[in-house]
This record gives C-alpha cells, sequence and structure tokens, in this order.
C-alpha cells in the first residue's frame, strides 16, 4: 500500500510539472508572439512617418524652387525698369513718376533681400538707389514713410501716422515723389490690415511681444481665406478690389515670427500671392474676390513680394541690441 502511494503522488508531481510547463510554454509563445506583433507594427509606423516625413521635404522643397523663381522674375522686373538718369525705378513700366518713398525704398530692400549679392548689376542698382534715397532725404525733415518700420535699423515708434504725397523735385520729364506718414491723425490697426502687419513687424524687431502678438491678431482677423475684408475694402476707391501687397505683409509677417503659425492661412496667402505675379515678374497690385487680377504691376507690390517671399526668420530672444 505503501509503495502504490508513493507511485501515485510521483505520478501527480510530473502530471503537476507537466501541465506548468505547457502553460509556460504557452504564455512565452503568446508572449513573444505579441512582441513579435508589437515589433511589426511600430517597423510599420516607422516607415509611414519616414515616407510621410519624405513627402513633406520634397514639398518644402517645391515649395523653396518655387518662390526662389518668383524672386528671380521679380527681380528681374525691378532692374529692367531702373533708370540710371534718374537713379531710381519708375512705378510702373514706362512711367514717369518715380516714388522715393515707399517704392524705392522697398525696392533697394527687397534687391538687397534677395540674395542675389553675388550679382553685380543688382547690387549696384541697390546702392544706387540707396545713395539717391540719401541725397533727397534731407528735404523731409524729421518725416518718416511708414515702410521703413520693415528696416531693420528702425529704432523709432511702431504707430503710424496718416499719410500724405508730396513732389520732392523734378529730373527732366521725371517727377520725383515721396509719401511721408507725418499727418495729425494716427492710422488705426484695427481697420487696416497693412497697419497691423507693419506695426507687428516692427515689434517683432524690437522684441516686443504684445505688441507683435496684437498687430498680428488684428491684422489676421481680416483674412477670409481670399484676401482682407478690412476698412479700405469695403469703403474709397478700392472697394471690392483685395490689395497684393497685404497678402505680402501677411506672409511677411508669419514668416518673421520663426514661421507660419497658421499653416492653412499661410499656404492659402501665399498661393493667392503667387497667382498675382504676371509674366513680367511684376505682381499686380489688386484682384477680385473670384481672383481675377483687378489692377496693374507695379514697383511697391512687387518689392514687398519679393520680401515676403525671400524673408529670413526672425525669432523672439534675438531681439535687436
Amino acid at each position: 500500500m505503501k509503495a502504490e502511494k508513493r507511485i501515485t503522488s510521483t505520478t501527480v508531481l510530473i502530471v503537476i510539472c507537466i501541465v506548468t510547463l505547457l502553460c509556460l510554454g504557452t504564455l512565452s509563445i503568446d508572449f513573444f508572439t505579441t512582441k513579435f506583433d508589437t515589433s511589426q507594427q511600430i517597423n510599420s509606423l516607422s516607415k509611414e512617418v519616414f515616407s510621410l516625413n519624405e513627402e513633406v521635404s520634397n514639398l518644402t522643397s517645391l515649395e523653396t524652387t518655387v518662390k526662389e523663381r518668383a524672386i528671380r522674375a521679380g527681380i528681374d522686373y525691378l532692374t529692367s525698369n531702373y533708370n540710371p538718369d534718374v537713379g531710381l525705378i519708375a512705378e510702373t513700366p514706362h512711367s514717369n513718376v518715380y516714388w522715393l518713398y515707399s517704392d524705392n525704398f522697398l525696392a533697394a530692400l527687397a534687391l538687397n533681400a534677395s540674395n542675389w549679392s553675388s550679382n553685380s548689376t543688382i547690387t549696384s542698382i541697390a546702392d544706387n538707389i540707396s545713395a539717391t534715397l540719401r541725397h533727397y532725404h534731407s528735404s523731409f525733415g524729421n518725416a518718416t514713410n511708414g515702410y521703413e518700420l520693415l528696416s531693420s535699423h528702425w529704432r523709432g515708434s511702431c504707430s503710424l501716422d496718416s499719410a500724405d504725397n508730396y513732389t520732392v523735385t523734378h529730373v527732366g520729364d521725371a517727377d520725383v515723389m515721396v509719401t511721408l506718414n507725418n499727418g495729425s491723425s494716427t492710422l488705426p490697426e484695427t481697420q487696416y490690415a497693412d497697419v497691423a502687419f507693419l506695426e507687428a513687424i516692427c515689434n517683432i524687431r524690437l522684441g516686443n511681444f504684445t505688441g507683435w502678438s496684437q498687430g498680428f491678431s488684428d491684422g489676421a482677423s481680416f483674412f477670409n481665406g481670399v484676401g482682407f475684408n478690412d476698412t479700405a475694402f469695403r469703403e474709397g476707391s478700392s472697394k471690392g478690389i483685395y490689395q497684393t501687397y497685404k497678402l505680402a505683409l501677411f506672409v511677411y509677417a508669419m514668416e518673421s515670427q520663426c514661421g507660419p503659425f497658421n499653416q492653412t492661412a499661410y499656404q492659402s496667402a501665399l498661393t493667392t500671392l503667387l497667382q498675382m505675379q504676371a509674366p513680367s515678374g511684376g505682381f499686380s497690385t489688386g484682384y477680385n474676390p473670384d481672383l481675377s487680377i483687378n489692377g496693374t504691376t507695379n514697383i511697391e507690390t512687387t518689392s514687398l513680394a519679393i520680401l515676403a517671399l525671400s524673408t529670413e526668420t526672425y525669432c523672439f530672444g534675438n531681439s535687436l541690441s
């Protein structure tokens, strides 16, 4: 009886061990199977992420190429309309009106910001325009132009007074003109998108985040996906016509704060801006709600478009000293 009992106990023990081993084996198989499945999923996700990154890289490269071609065509437009006898670029092709500010001031900025510094013709024209501006500058007194807020050397107020136009001189048949923001009233950024963006860009260069945020928000609030429905769009001589230069300032303002934080609005504005470039390389001044052109090309709009397309991001924490 004792021997039989020992055999039975041993048998039970062996069975328990076998069952335990089988259970452990099953668990191990399940564990490694699950681990293998997880590894496959991770590998698949990694491939998808890599593919998406590659697509983004290709799109970024394509966008860069499109921008560079647009800048090159815009530069050709500016330089081909330069008049060495006056030392300036005419307002529009074949015009006898030459604006010191804002047109030629912006043109000099655009030519210098276009990354074509190795081109002696471009740099020579930019230098000549700047020299002409300095030549006439003493006649302005302390008056300034609103677009000077875009200059990296600007250290004044970021608010804008109302503007008036003046005749500076005549050079042969050429009329040399200037726009100065020396009016008695202050232009409200809550009514005009361009004023808001200029003040925002000015503030970001001076390291004023609050001023930047307020100005940019005010300007962006007018954007409806097509253009800027501000006071100038609703009233006055340009009623119902969207202004291309405001698209340029919008893109410029978003680029200037280390990249666009509203990608949808940025792409919409950038795409429309590029559509406004004429075969001549110049950018049309205005367009209708259906995106058809409404206006001619001019130096001011083209210069602002070039600046927007060639802007180097300016980050907070790197304020000018």
